[in-house]
């Protein structure tokens, strides 16, 4: 169950996140092969972001529930679902930023090299 909805999260994040770059290329007309990769990029790293709490249970429980909420009442059973899709989510949204970064960083010193010759 816990793999399971890890997984389906994944993809539909995956998804979701290739989209927006797909779409965010396409406006800036990126060439094919690079647009290609921006998405590849983003879905397989968005896919191993969600499966990154999964391999790391031990160590996500320990920051979370010893260093980061410490003096816990209670805790719901489904609370480090939450934690764990949250987790999957930022380093998703971490990989499109740094390709976002990164291209447009790229993009502009191609710009500018085109200009100068």
């Amino acid at each position: 169950m816990y793999l399971t909805t890890l997984l389906l999260c994944g993809v539909l994040t995956a998804f979701l996140f290739s989209a927006v770059i797909y779409f965010d290329a396409a406006r800036r007309e990126v060439p094919a092969a690079t647009r290609l990769f921006g998405i590849v990029f983003v879905a397989v790293t968005s896919l191993g972001a969600f499966l990154m709490p999964y391999l790391f249970t031990a160590e996500l429980s320990y920051l979370y529930f010893q260093i980061i909420k410490e003096t816990a009442i209670t805790v719901h059973p489904r609370e480090f679902m939450i934690v764990s899709i949250t987790a999957g989510v930022i380093l998703s949204a971490l990989a499109a930023l740094i390709y976002v970064t990164s291209s447009r960083v790229w993009y502009a010193g191609m710009q500018t090299d085109v200009e100068t010759q």
